[in-house]
């Protein structure tokens, strides 16, 4: 199976160490850095995609980096109707991803669907935001059971110097699969979501919502993002 890395001009710059033989590598086909991985709670989250869900349906959180300026988040879902995940990315400082496309257009959105064991998506919709199309989700099949995917990209951190407009600082890619009943259960989440700037009042209201950090974890297929 095929995974979706998305194209980051600026890790040829990064120091990687020379050492390494194999594991994990970047869009350029060098090794990467990658942290331990770490359960952290939903307050914790660099980004607040927890305060749109009941507390319950976040079933953990993990966080790692990659190469000292990709920080990856993964939240898990369990819910009445299913499992799944929603995987994040954000790159930090001034660098930005340079690949948005895939995210953007419904054949490449199903190209990538289906490079990754999924059926083709049906009932494609457009996920926008502030006017701007973002991104795209669907419903689809995996092994048989109905699924909810989903890619958006966006500039949460706005422009960067020596990067082209349309280069972003965040991915997100969902993918929840069981008995869904709503398409749109992730649309709100996917056009306000935004990086955490107040952690305190952040945490005030995941409190308010009765958040918690559970820790067994769901098997669930997942469309992955390296």
């Amino acid at each position: 199976m095929r995974y979706w890395v998305g194209t980051i001009c600026a890790l040829v710059a990064v120091g990687i160490s020379g050492c390494q033989t194999d594991g994990p590598r970047d869009a350029s086909g060098k090794l990467a850095d990658v942290s331990t991985h770490w359960t952290i709670a939903p307050g914790d989250a660099a980004i607040n995609i927890p305060l749109f869900f009941e507390p319950s349906f976040v079933e953990k959180v993990e966080t790692w980096t990659r190469d000292n300026i990709i920080t990856h988040t993964k939240f898990y879902l369990r819910g009445s109707d299913g499992v799944g995940r929603i995987n994040v990315q954000t790159i930090s400082g001034g660098y930005r991803f340079n690949s948005g496309d895939k995210a953007k257009e419904a054949d490449k959105f199903s190209e990538v669907a289906v490079d990754a064991e999924y059926a083709k998506p049906t009932g494609l919709a457009v996920i926008s935001r502030k006017n701007e199309k973002i991104g795209v989700r669907g419903e689809t099949l995996y092994k048989g059971k109905p699924c909810i995917i989903a890619d958006a990209v966006y500039r949460l951190n706005g422009p960067a110097v020596g990067w082209p407009s349309e280069a972003h600082d965040t991915k997100v890619r969902v993918s929840y699969c069981g008995a869904p009943k709503n398409p749109a259960m992730f649309d709100q989440m996917l056009t306000e979501l935004d990086l955490v700037k107040d952690r305190a009042a952040y945490r005030a209201a995941l409190d308010a919502k009765g958040s918690a950090t559970k820790k067994e974890e769901s098997i669930v297929p997942f469309w992955n993002m390296r």
